[in-house]
């Protein structure tokens, strides 16, 4: 079957190019359909060269440890 996904996705202001995907995984992310789902998700962000963070743990972050971690992945970014 066809599978979907949303995820919030960060673009460039400027140029409005997408930059990074963001994924809260839940408990739910435990469950078979659910890492199943996850790898689909991981391939085609990866075949598009669209990096993905994951946060498991989002209940514990600031705002400073969301941001550090974009930022960490949009600078290693390949271009």
């Amino acid at each position: 079957g066809v599978q979907t996904c949303a995820l919030p996705i960060f673009c460039d202001k400027e140029f409005l190019m997408p930059v990074v995907a963001i994924e809260l995984d839940d408990p739910t992310h435990a469950k078979l359909d659910r890492r199943e789902r996850d790898v689909f998700v991981n391939k085609i962000l990866a075949d598009a060269g669209m990096p993905l963070v994951r946060y498991s743990n989002y209940r514990d972050l600031t705002d400073d440890d969301i941001k550090t971690r974009i930022l960490e992945v949009i600078q290693t970014k390949p271009h």
